[in-house]
């Protein structure tokens, strides 16, 4: 599958120009940069390229054509960015269909022939019509384009499908109550979802339990750890006695229960660390990746690939907060919806980096400075109650429906404590001068800190 993201700012301003010049067809260059999941690519569009004076060697009805120096411009633009190159145009028409034309792919192709070889990127070339969006991507051969199968406008607090077909309407009276509380086509589009759920603890298991219940397409579960202690019976959605006795894996746990209610979803399991190579390539095959991770380095990798590959994450944490005398001072949960356009989470102060370098020292070293009082907290067992993870799950999974409901957010980032009573919005403003800008839209094009994988594991 090939998913073409475009940022929602950009998105209204290509929408802008297109409709200025209708009824006459009209267009744009945008550079791209790519990035490989486990099974699917993810194209960015990073940068628009509008036309410039005399850009347009012909330009009406029926017809669109750039000149070779504004094409040439393009190119270069391109190889000093590193990118592909993609090409939007409109057929502004009633009837024309939301499909290249033959003279649009015939010019396609010759593109494809100039532009592969001299750039090494990917080369797009879409077409919108009627509201939908359809075209080719030719990743590197000339002669075999391929269909661009999801368009996706992520910002301003939404992400949505552009894409050309219509939604399959659901008569499944299984769906019922759900079509009544979210209407036909937003329950289409969750049921066509895949999403990445990054722990099955706690917080993740009720995550998944309400994804199945929703009837999302495919959850795909990460999480390396197992069922050591008989307090994770409390906790874990789907977990029985044997688990423990048998130290089952708590991703396969949970991937065993949710396919056993037989709702429509298909979860897998993936034992693993989620910053591990092959882990974060399914990730990046997701339309939304729900993070429940309790640890500073996990989520400031989820941080990094929500904004070098333009993937939408949720990131959900609790906190039962204790006074000195072991009374509950609060039950704070804070959802954090990170989107390509927003502040990453160092933008946002929210992550530690002395922890983080705790969190990852070996083990003998990090015992050694706790005896010393050099390391305090990392990987001790935290308060935890079922209720409030729930909350949390329920959250976190609104949050995603509500992003996918194609309306802006009124705020992507809030606390909510019930327990103390109150609401609070959280910033998510970007900062200039943090390290995300030097990574953000990359894709493949930046490095990316994978974590080795555990000696032993399969």
């Amino acid at each position: 599958m090939f998913r073409l993201t475009f940022l929602a700012s950009d998105w209204s301003r290509l929408e802008q120009h297109l409709n200025e010049s209708s009824p006459e067809e009209d267009g744009a260059f945008f550079l791209i940069h790519r990035g490989k999941g486990s099974e699917d690519t993810r194209l960015l569009a990073t940068k628009l390229l509008f036309p410039p004076d005399n850009g347009w060697e012909s330009k009406g009805n029926h017809r669109l054509r750039p000149t070779g120096q504004w094409l040439s411009g393009v190119i270069g633009s391109a190889i000093e960015d590193s990118s592909g190159i993609g090409f939007v145009h409109s057929h502004p028409h009633a009837f024309h269909p939301a499909s290249l034309s033959p003279i649009d792919r015939e010019t396609s192709l010759e593109w494809a022939r100039t532009i592969l070889p001299t750039t090494g990127g990917p080369f797009i070339s879409i077409v919108v019509a009627n509201g939908k969006v359809a075209g080719w991507v030719f990743e590197s051969d000339a002669s075999e384009p391929c269909d661009i199968d999801r368009i996706t406008v992520v910002g301003e607090g939404s992400i949505r499908s552009v894409g050309q077909s219509e939604q399959p309407l659901s008569a499944d009276t299984l769906d019922d109550r759900q079509i009544r509380a979210l209407g036909e086509l937003n329950n289409a589009n969750l049921r066509e979802l895949t999403v990445g759920l990054v722990g099955a603890g706690g917080t993740g298991s009720p995550v998944g339990e309400q994804l199945a219940r929703m009837g999302v397409a495919k959850i795909n579960i990460f999480d390396p750890d197992k069922l050591d202690t008989p307090s994770n019976l409390r906790r874990v959605v789907g977990s029985r006695p044997d688990d423990v006795k048998h130290r089952r894996h708590k991703a396969v746990v949970l991937q065993d229960h949710l396919n056993s209610l037989k709702l429509g979803s298909v979860a897998r399991a993936f034992p693993q660390d989620a910053r591990e190579e092959t882990a974060a390539r399914v990730l990046l095959d997701s339309d939304v990746v729900i993070s429940t991770t309790d640890t500073q380095s996990s989520r400031a990798f989820l941080n990094q690939l929500a904004y070098q590959y333009w993937l939408p994450v949720i990131d959900v944490g609790v906190r039962v907060g204790m006074t000195l005398d072991r009374r509950i001072s609060g039950m704070p949960v804070e959802t954090r919806l990170l989107l390509a356009e927003d502040g990453c989470l160092w933008c946002r102060d929210t992550l530690n980096s002395d922890l983080i370098r705790e969190e990852n020292l070996p083990i003998g070293e990090r015992a050694a400075l706790a005896r010393e009082g050099y390391v305090q907290g990392v990987q001790e067992s935290q308060p935890s109650l079922t209720p409030l993870n729930f909350l949390a799950s329920s959250i976190a999974t609104l949050s995603m429906l509500r992003a996918f409901g194609g309306r802006s957010s009124p705020s992507t980032s809030f606390i909510v404590d019930v327990w103390e009573s109150y609401v609070h919005p959280l910033p998510n403003g970007r900062r200039t001068s943090c390290i995300c800008n030097s990574w953000r839209g990359k894709g493949d094009d930046v490095y990316l800190p994978f974590k080795p994988p555990e000696k032993g594991a399969t």
